[in-house]
C-alpha cells in the first residue's frame, strides 16, 4: 500500500549510460523512505553523505546523497542497470516514479539535462540538476534586480560547472608534465618513462579543481623539431596551447628553459628534488606537494571563485543576455 504522503522519484538525468544518474526524491515523506535504504545518517542543509543504497541488507549501488529544499537528490554511477535498480526499489517502497522530464527543446532546462549525465565532479553535477529542475529559471523570474545581478556575477561559475574548463601542461622535454597530469587526475592517463619525447599526441583528463571539472591535456614537449614525428607532435601541441583556456609551462629547475609561445602560469617542477625556479609556482607530480596552491592558482587565473558552489547561474551567453534584458528599463 502506498502512504498518502508517499515521496514523488524521478530521474533528473536522461535515460541510458552516462558518467553520473542523478535521481530527485520530493514530497512529505522522502526523508523517511531514504532512511530505510540509505540508514539514518541523512545529510543537514548544505552537506553531502556518501554511502550505499541498499534494499533489505542487499547493496544496489554506491551513492552520494544531497539535500535541496524539497527533498533529496540522489548521485549514482551512470549505468541504466544501477538507475533501474534503484527506482525499482523505491516503487516498491511505495514512492511514486515519474517519467523523466520531456523539457521543452532549446530551455534552460533541457541544456542542463542534457548536460548532467557528463558532469564530472559533484558540485556540477549538483548545479546541472537544479537547472534541470528549474532552479535557474525560477531566479531569472523573480523580478528582484539585486537578485538578477547576482545571478551575473556567477556567469562564470556557472559555466566552468557546465563546460570544463581546458587547461594544458606545456613545456620542454621531460620536465614531467605527464607524471604531474596523473598526479592532478588521480589516476596514471599519461604514460610517464625516463625517456624523453614519450608523448605524442595529446593526452586528456579530467580533474577536479576545488570542485570545477578541468579538462587538462598534456602535450608534447617543445624543442624545436624541424621535420619528422617530433614536428607533427609539437604542431598538435601548439594547436591545443592556442585553443586552451589556460596554459601552464612547467619546466626542470635543473635545466630551466624559458616559455615558448604562451605561458599564463609558470610552474617550476620536481619541486621535492630540489629549489624551485624563481617567480614559478612549486610542484611535484612524484609527491603531489603544491597541487593544491597549483589548483587554486589556476582557478584564480580563470577568474573562478572557489571553492564550487551548486547556486543557480546563467552558464549559456544565452542566459546572460536574457538576464541583461531583464534589468534594462522598459522602455516608455
Amino acid at each position: 500500500m502506498r502512504h498518502p504522503d508517499s515521496a514523488l522519484a524521478r530521474l533528473l538525468t536522461a535515460p541510458g549510460e552516462g558518467g553520473i544518474a542523478v535521481i530527485a526524491l520530493r514530497g512529505a515523506g522522502a526523508g523517511e523512505i531514504l532512511a530505510k535504504f540509505f540508514g539514518d545518517k541523512l545529510p543537514q542543509a548544505n552537506a553531502i553523505t556518501r554511502g550505499w543504497i541498499a534494499e533489505d541488507g542487499r547493496r544496489i549501488d554506491e551513492a552520494l546523497l544531497w539535500r535541496v529544499e524539497d527533498g533529496f537528490e540522489i548521485g549514482l554511477h551512470g549505468g541504466a542497470a544501477a538507475t533501474t535498480a534503484v527506482l525499482r526499489a523505491f516503487r516498491r517502497a511505495g514512492v511514486r516514479v515519474e517519467s523523466t522530464p520531456d523539457h521543452s527543446p532549446g530551455s534552460i532546462e533541457a541544456d542542463a539535462a542534457a548536460l548532467l549525465p557528463r558532469a564530472a565532479t559533484l558540485p556540477a553535477a549538483m548545479f546541472l540538476a537544479a537547472a534541470a529542475e528549474g532552479a535557474l529559471s525560477r531566479e531569472m523570474a523573480c523580478g528582484d534586480p539585486a537578485r538578477l545581478r547576482a545571478l551575473l556575477d556567477r556567469a562564470a561559475a556557472g559555466a566552468a560547472l557546465a563546460v570544463p574548463r581546458t587547461v594544458v601542461l606545456s613545456g620542454p622535454p621531460n620536465a614531467g608534465k605527464s607524471t604531474l597530469l596523473n598526479a592532478l587526475s588521480g589516476r596514471d592517463r599519461a604514460l610517464v618513462h625516463p625517456e624523453a619525447g614519450t608523448t605524442r599526441d595529446p593526452v586528456e583528463a579530467m580533474a577536479d579543481f576545488e570542485g570545477y571539472p578541468v579538462r587538462l591535456l598534456d602535450t608534447a614537449g617543445l624543442a624545436g623539431a624541424q621535420a619528422g614525428v617530433g614536428a607533427e607532435a609539437e604542431a598538435r601541441a601548439r594547436e591545443a596551447i592556442a585553443a586552451a583556456d589556460l596554459v601552464l609551462w612547467l619546466a626542470d629547475p635543473v635545466n630551466p628553459v624559458s616559455p615558448e609561445g604562451r605561458a599564463d602560469l609558470r610552474l617550476s617542477g620536481k619541486s621535492d628534488l630540489g629549489p624551485a625556479i624563481p617567480g614559478a609556482i612549486p610542484v611535484s607530480g612524484a609527491t603531489a606537494a603544491g597541487l593544491d596552491a597549483l589548483r587554486q592558482s589556476v582557478l584564480r587565473a580563470l577568474g573562478l571563485p572557489f571553492p564550487a558552489e551548486a547556486r543557480p547561474a546563467p552558464f549559456r551567453a544565452e542566459h546572460v543576455r536574457a538576464i541583461e534584458a531583464l534589468l534594462r528599463p522598459p522602455r516608455p
